[in-house]
């Protein structure tokens, strides 16, 4: 959730400089004065741009009616703020599923971004930082509320000690109150304070919704059978058995998910199932399925004749 805060907070922030550079052009001002501000504000929107467009090819799922954003480094045009707006329209109806969660979460987020950029925070008037404060600080304690509720009265989920850690030192000055019931939780929760939930929201918030709520998932284009496009699965076995014979006991064949592949040996933080035993038998493959690593260990035979990949459509 955090990436797609920075998103929109991204989106949010050149669509301010865009319009500021366009007005002041436009009124004969020294326009250049702001286009430092413009081409760094483009170029971090790109970066992520670029993220989404791979997202896009390498799925199977059906994006309807693309809109593509224009982004300019040294100008901008006269339609950009319609042309990001109706981006970001797309973006939030078809590009997260529809999934009302999702979507809900990045119109909060393209909202308050107004309270955490200067030029918006400025230029709002008191009526609208209310209601923009209202909106973030309503959403903020029902998450929290539903969160101590599964993790501690229902005992429903088991985020663990690292969640428990940022509620009681951001929210309860250290300290986790004794919850007994749903309706304490609910009272405590309301009472912490509106300063509270804002300061806090850009980093301590932040990191819990990055614990409690899964990443926006896309079903990749199922793989190519690996093994009609590549044949001397003995050459790779060769060279894991040399580094298994070295005292590596995680050789595996890593898939990206382009479809691009090669050998190496496991990260240590997935290594949590046995060594290889024997490498001429046994092998790792890491599939990389949107930005989330699956490992499984599979057999040299099975991989030769293709089943091994198809554990992985």
């Amino acid at each position: 959730m955090s990436s797609l805060y920075k998103y929109s907070k991204q989106l949010r922030e050149y669509l301010q400089v865009s319009k500021r550079f366009y007005n002041t052009k436009l009124e004969g001002k020294k326009y250049k004065l702001l286009q430092p501000r413009l081409f760094y504000s483009a170029i971090e929107l790109l970066s992520s741009q670029r993220e989404i467009q791979d997202r896009i090819r390498s799925t199977s799922e059906e994006f309807e009616n693309i809109k593509a954003l224009k982004i300019f480094l040294y100008d901008v045009l006269e339609d950009t703020e319609k042309n990001l707006g109706e981006y970001i329209s797309w973006f939030s109806k078809s590009f997260l599923g529809e999934n009302i969660l999702y979507e809900s979460i990045f119109n909060l987020f393209i909202n308050s971004n107004c309270l955490f950029i200067s030029d918006y925070s400025e230029a709002l008037n008191v009526n609208q930082k209310e209601i923009i404060e209202k909106e973030l600080v309503e959403f903020v304690k029902a998450h929290l509320e539903a969160t101590i509720i599964n993790e501690v009265i229902k005992q429903e989920s088991f985020y663990g000690e690292k969640l428990i850690n940022i509620i009681q030192g951001t929210y309860f000055n250290g300290a986790l109150p004794v919850f007994k019931t749903e309706e304490e939780v609910s009272e405590i929760v309301k009472s912490i304070s509106d300063e509270i939930i804002i300061e806090s929201f850009e980093d301590s918030f932040l990191e819990i919704m990055d614990i409690t709520i899964p990443e926006i998932f896309h079903k990749l284009t199922a793989l190519p059978d690996l093994s009609e496009s590549f044949k001397d699965w003995d050459e790779l076995k060769y060279h894991l058995t040399k580094r298994f014979n070295e005292g590596n006991g995680y050789g595996a064949i890593f898939i990206k998910s382009n479809g691009s592949f090669g050998i190496g040996i496991l990260p240590e933080e997935y290594q949590m199932l046995p060594p290889i035993s024997d490498p001429g038998k046994e092998v790792y493959i890491a599939m990389d399925k949107s930005g989330i690593c699956i490992v499984e260990k599979t057999t040299w035979e099975d991989v030769k004749s293709g089943e091994a990949f198809k554990k992985f459509d």
